[in-house]
């Protein structure tokens, strides 16, 4: 079990979402309660910045029941929030989904108690959101947690006119892959939450290891697959955030 007091402490992030559509995005709170600034959303920054202009083999997966254009996205989407819902209310109701099932699953299996889901955090003019942050009780420490649905083509490189793509600074020698693009993503969420000292001085105040772990979790309906963040990446997280403007 999870420390007592963990997750309501990280269930109260000094940034929100806001607005709909294509205006939605993250807000800082201030401390009346009104909201400030909207903030930059680290996808998009890190397209502009890091990541190449060359095209990636984006392979949707095993997708069933979710057919037509778009489907990919809708299932998703479907997943997070239905992941969201369970964690954050502690329902115990049975997952509809197979992928949430399967997502519930896999972390159990690795050791990890999903404690908050879609857990805010900013940085400077970045704001996004964590997927999951876990409890792993076997080293005293929360795992941030990516979920990616599909992405069976995650170790193609992207191509520009027949040449293989590297990404840009800091991260230069770097294949640009799907995959690169999901650990670049996490290792920036990551170095977000480090800096979130509502986040790390809980994390001390109850005893735990305030180095935060990080894990890809992809999914489609034949499998689950772990990728959990390599120090190298780790290392990169802080240029990267500086390169974005965090």
């Amino acid at each position: 079990m999870a420390p007592r007091g963990l997750k309501s402490a990280l269930k109260k992030p000094n940034v929100k979402l806001a607005g709909s559509g294509k205006f939605k995005g993250y807000v800082r709170v201030n401390a009346d309660g009104s909201s400030g600034r909207k903030l930059k959303g680290i996808t998009k920054a890190l397209d502009k910045h890091v990541f190449s202009d060359g095209s990636l083999p984006w392979g949707s997966g095993s997708r069933l029941g979710w057919k037509g254009k778009g489907g990919g996205r809708r299932r998703g989407s479907a997943v997070d929030a239905q992941l969201s819902r369970i964690v954050n209310s502690g329902s115990k109701t049975p997952a509809k989904f197979r992928l949430t099932r399967m997502a519930v699953a896999a972390l159990k299996k690795v050791g990890l108690e999903p404690v908050v889901a879609q857990r805010a955090v900013a940085s400077g003019s970045l704001g996004t959101a964590a997927d999951l942050l876990c409890f792993e009780k076997k080293h005293k420490r929360v795992v941030v947690v990516e979920v990616k649905c599909g992405f069976s083509e995650r170790h193609a490189p992207a191509t520009k006119e027949g040449r293989r793509c590297k990404m840009r600074a800091p991260l230069s020698q770097v294949e640009d892959t799907a995959l690169h693009r999901h650990l670049a993503q996490l290792a920036v969420t990551r170095e977000m939450l480090l800096r979130d000292k509502a986040v790390t001085g809980k994390l001390e105040e109850l005893g735990l290891d305030t180095e935060l772990g990080a894990l890809l979790l992809y999914l489609d309906d034949e499998s689950a697959e772990l990728f959990e963040l390599p120090d190298w990446w780790k290392r990169r997280g802080a240029k990267l955030l500086k390169a974005l403007g965090g």
